[in-house]
């Protein structure tokens, strides 16, 4: 059964890949989630995600030899629209432990790994 909370539904958590076409239940574990609730209770204002769950077919987890964290369940990419906000979404995500931080210019992936901490730029 696929997990919701008061700001995310479970059709925003699909795989929105060709095969998919967010049809298929999502994946993001709970921990997840709630993480990215508190963040949005944070920033006080709505959060669009760019990306959320990735099935194993989504192009972007098919070129990888080992599962990545979006398809794992534990990563969200945040659109963003300046560096206020690429430096908001960044601190307050560390703040509230997640470990894996990517920035782009227009998105911030952020996910709950379990291994080394780590941040990363596109």
């Amino acid at each position: 059964m696929e997990i919701e909370s008061k700001h995310f539904k479970a059709i925003e958590l699909r795989c929105k890949c060709p095969n998919c076409r967010q049809q298929k239940a999502h994946q993001i574990t709970p921990d997840a989630l709630g993480r990215l609730e508190k963040l949005r209770d944070r920033v006080n204002r709505p959060i669009a995600l760019t990306s959320a769950y990735r099935c194993g077919m989504h192009p972007e987890e098919a070129k990888k030899a080992q599962a990545g964290q979006h398809n794992k369940g534990t990563a969200f990419d945040i659109a963003v629209s300046d560096g206020a906000q690429r430096m908001e979404i960044a601190r307050l995500a560390m703040e509230l432990g997640f470990n894996g931080i990517g920035v782009a210019k227009s998105f911030v992936h952020v996910d709950c790994r379990n291994s080394t901490p780590v941040m990363w730029t596109y």
